[in-house]
């Protein structure tokens, strides 16, 4: 009786291994970008072959962030079917930290980061560069500082406006010492970009009437952390570039995330 319960149990094993060798597909395989920046290793992430003849795709988080906020769209087959998905963790988020860790509150270092890797990997293929958030700053500068390197460019819920980016009560709260020492490190570097950016902005906005190319504007209403009036902002500055504005109703901030199946749909069908 035991032999026989042995030889199914063999028989099942069997059964099973032949069924994983037939059917069973392997997980895709994550690959790693790193190029030195100054004094930064700065990092970006793939699942695709860079060298495809496919437009780049590159992501730009906000503050704080890394480039696991975008998993679901550097994962997706039918987004890596049309793109080189490329997500960059931005200098000081996730791998691309320096010893001791600090923040990079300046918009033009962040800039150099991502216009270094769209250089690299570009492959004299169509560029479509969006940013969230924070990220918004960031890839529209550069846009403005090198109109010939993105093709179409992508802005959701930027925080973009010198009036309405001014520190908020909790800024001014997490940055008195008592209470910065308790907050994550994270949230310490988000912390002192949001005290360094507004001047930068007012910098920025004289630059944004350099866009020339196909611009896509895409704002929740309800969205607290990065208020609707960015999105007039962006409306009234971007006075050379077409621009097309979609306003999400009942939306709040983190739209790349809870409207991914939209958002999947709006890069398969209007851009690139």
């Amino acid at each position: 009786m035991l032999q026989v319960l042995k030889l199914k149990i063999i028989k099942r094993i069997g059964v099973l291994m032949v069924f994983n060798c037939l059917f069973f597909i392997p997980a895709q395989a994550q690959t790693s970008f790193s190029m030195v920046v100054e004094d930064l290793v700065c990092y970006a992430y793939s699942y695709n072959d860079m060298k495809a003849q496919k437009p780049l795709l590159v992501l730009v988080h906000g503050s704080p962030g890394s480039h696991s906020d975008w998993n679901k769209y550097l994962k997706d087959k039918e987004l890596g079917e049309k793109y080189r998905i490329l997500a960059i963790d931005r200098a000081g988020y996730g791998s691309s930290i320096g010893t001791p860790r600090r923040a990079y509150v300046e918009l033009d270092f962040q800039a150099k980061v991502v216009t270094l890797f769209i250089r690299r990997y570009a492959e004299q293929q169509q560029v479509v560069l969006l940013g969230h958030s924070l990220g918004g700053p960031i890839v529209s500068l550069v846009s403005a500082q090198e109109p010939t390197l993105v093709q179409q460019l992508v802005l959701l819920a930027p925080a973009i406006s010198p009036k309405y980016e001014q520190p908020r009560w909790y800024n001014r709260l997490a940055a008195k010492p008592w209470f910065n020492r308790k907050l994550p490190i994270d949230m310490k570097i988000s912390q002192e970009e949001m005290m360094h950016i507004v001047p930068q902005l007012e910098i920025l906005g004289r630059k944004l009437s350099q866009i020339t190319c196909p611009t896509y504007l895409l704002h929740g209403r309800l969205d607290m952390i990065a208020p609707y009036g960015n999105a007039r902002y962006v409306q009234s500055h971007l006075v050379n570039a077409p621009l097309d504005f979609k306003t999400l109703l009942f939306r709040n901030h983190f739209i790349h995330i809870t409207k991914f199946n939209y958002m999947k749909h709006w890069l398969l069908t209007k851009t690139a």
